[in-house]
């Protein structure tokens, strides 16, 4: 947290409690101030939650397979382009 800021989004997932107090007490509700500090907050995006595996990601390129509509696809052109995750 020393040289960025965490942008969390929704997931479905267990709370873990030994982690919740240092998160609350870096949390912050207001966007701006993610710009008004180049690091050290945590925001919490309010975005809707898309079931999508960063896992099954890497096996489609890793299997020569697309992942068109899991991820933007200037995304996707740099990974082919540069040949992450393939074999």
């Amino acid at each position: 947290m020393s040289y960025t800021h965490l942008l969390i989004l929704p997931r479905k997932t267990k709370k873990n409690y030994k982690l919740e107090k240092w998160i609350i007490s870096n949390t912050s509700k207001n966007k701006s101030y993610l710009y008004n500090k180049p690091c050290g907050y945590i925001f919490f995006s309010s975005i809707s939650i898309k079931n999508i595996s960063s896992t099954q990601i890497r096996k489609n390129f890793s299997n020569g397979k697309t992942s068109s509509g899991l991820i933007p696809k200037e995304i996707e052109k740099y990974i082919i382009s540069k040949n992450l995750y393939s074999n």
